[in-house]
Parts: structure tokens; C-alpha cells; sequence
């Protein structure tokens, strides 16, 4: 995909002048990529809305792909600053056993239609380095994430349509462990999460827990490889009844690592 190599290129230059500017410590790059599939996904959309599942529109009939990018920004050795982007999207087209009234708008059993389900998210992540051993790490600290959300249904003829989309905001807790049980490899976990137990109008919350396994390129480890699975998901119970949904899904990626500062220190 194209994309993928222009996000690179952005993110490299965007790296030299913040070299210039500021004596960063590290400006990490990540790019991973890959297959996923939908675990659970239910929404209720609508006060007098109908409760679906994956299975319903046939998102569990296949894997589906997706990629994260990035950019980690360390202006000191213990202090992180992590930007990522992270799409999911979701497309089917299935032939209904049961009628969904989705918002008001009713799909009738037999009925084809075509299914969206957007889960972009968009997160600022702080990490304090708690420990930093020559073999061992662990950072601690908040995430604050941007979910943008779309979800659709579409009749095959396309006479019948409807959708919800929203834009929320999403506090988390964020920690992170880096392990060297060798010089020839590293291990490394990550996990946000938080949920909101209720308290206010939405009852919601947000998790991603990820274990990687990888391979440094040299020596100095500015570049790496690594294989990564994770688990992603939450969901929101709105107090007004007219959005409960709540989603969780699989991934297994590979993805590259890469330290912008330390390559360009040599050239």
C-alpha cells in the first residue's frame, strides 16, 4: 500500500528538525501490520433498537487487515511522548436471519445488506521510565485517546439506509516492560486500559494489552523486526439507552522498529 511508505517518509522528516531543534534522546518509529479478527462485536443502536452480534453480518466469516504507525518521541531518558494512529476497518455484506431496527430504520430478515464498522483511534500516550536496568525496563503513565466511531448498514438495493458515527474521548493508564533475555532478541508487553465503572452517564471502557518478540538488525539496536499479538476493545452503555456496543478483537502482526535519531546520527 502506498500509505504506508508516505506515513514513513512524513514521520522521517518530521524527525529532523525536532533533531535539529532539541537533543532528543530517541524519536522511535513503529510500523506493524496485519491480519485481525473480530472475537465480539455487539451493538444495540436506537432507543427501540435491535441487539446484533459479528455473526449476524458475517464478521467472523473472515479475517480482516489492518496496520498501527507510531512516533515516540524521548526529549529525556525517563520521559516519553508516544503519537499513535490506529485504523480499523470493518466491511461485510450479509443476508439477515432475523430483522434489525437499526435507529429507527428497520432491515428485514432476507434482506442483504451491506455492513460498516469504523474504529479509528487516535492516542497520545505519557510513559515515565520507572526502571531502567542494562537489561530490563518498565515505564508507567496515561494515554488519552481520540475514538472515532462508524457504524452503517446499507440494504443491497441501497433504499434503506443508516448510521451512527461519533467522535468520544478516552483517559487510560498506560504501562510498558522491555526484557533482554539475550542480546540476540527482546521481549516486550504493553498494556492501556481503563474503565469507567459506571460512574456518570456512559458506562464504558477501553483496553489493549500487546506482547511482542523482537530481533534487533545491529548492534546498537536502532532497528528491529518483531511478530505481535494483541487484544483490542471496549465499548459504551449510554445512559439514554440509544448506544450500548461494546467490541473485541484479535490481531497477530508484524511490524518494524526503528530509532530515527540513531540512524540519523549516521549519516
Amino acid at each position: 500500500m502506498l500509505l504506508r511508505p508516505l506515513a514513513l517518509g512524513a514521520l522521517l522528516c518530521a524527525a529532523l528538525p525536532a533533531r535539529a531543534a532539541s537533543p532528543l534522546e530517541e524519536a522511535i518509529f513503529e510500523l506493524e501490520d496485519g491480519p485481525f479478527y473480530v472475537l465480539l462485536n455487539e451493538g444495540t443502536y436506537g432507543v427501540e433498537g435491535t441487539t446484533y452480534d459479528a455473526a449476524d453480518v458475517n464478521q467472523q466469516e473472515n479475517f480482516f487487515y489492518s496496520f498501527r504507525l507510531s512516533l515516540e518521541l524521548r526529549p529525556w531518558e525517563r520521559h516519553g511522548l508516544v503519537l499513535l494512529w490506529a485504523p480499523l476497518p470493518i466491511d461485510t455484506t450479509a443476508t439477515l436471519d432475523e430483522s434489525i431496527n437499526f435507529r429507527g430504520t428497520l432491515f428485514e430478515a432476507g434482506e442483504t445488506v451491506e455492513s460498516s464498522y469504523d474504529f479509528d483511534g487516535y492516542r497520545g500516550t505519557y510513559l515515565y521510565r520507572l526502571v531502567d536496568a542494562d537489561a530490563f525496563s518498565w515505564d508507567i503513565g496515561g494515554a488519552l485517546q481520540i475514538r472515532n466511531a462508524y457504524v452503517s448498514l446499507r440494504s443491497g438495493d441501497g433504499a434503506t439506509y443508516a448510521q451512527r458515527s461519533d467522535i468520544g474521548i478516552v483517559p487510560a493508564v498506560a504501562t510498558r516492560i522491555f526484557w533482554w533475555p539475550a542480546p540476540s532478541f527482546y521481549t516486550h508487553l504493553e498494556a492501556t486500559g481503563l474503565s469507567s465503572f459506571g460512574i456518570g452517564d456512559a458506562d464504558g471502557g477501553l483496553y489493549d494489552v500487546a506482547l511482542s518478540i523482537g530481533l534487533p538488525l545491529d548492534e546498537r539496536n536502532d532497528a528491529s523486526i518483531f511478530l505481535r499479538t494483541r487484544v483490542y476493545g471496549g465499548g459504551v452503555d449510554l445512559s439514554d439507552d440509544t448506544v450500548e456496543t461494546w467490541a473485541s478483537f484479535l490481531f497477530l502482526t508484524a511490524g518494524v522498529r526503528a530509532d530515527l535519531v540513531g540512524l540519523i546520527d549516521r549519516l
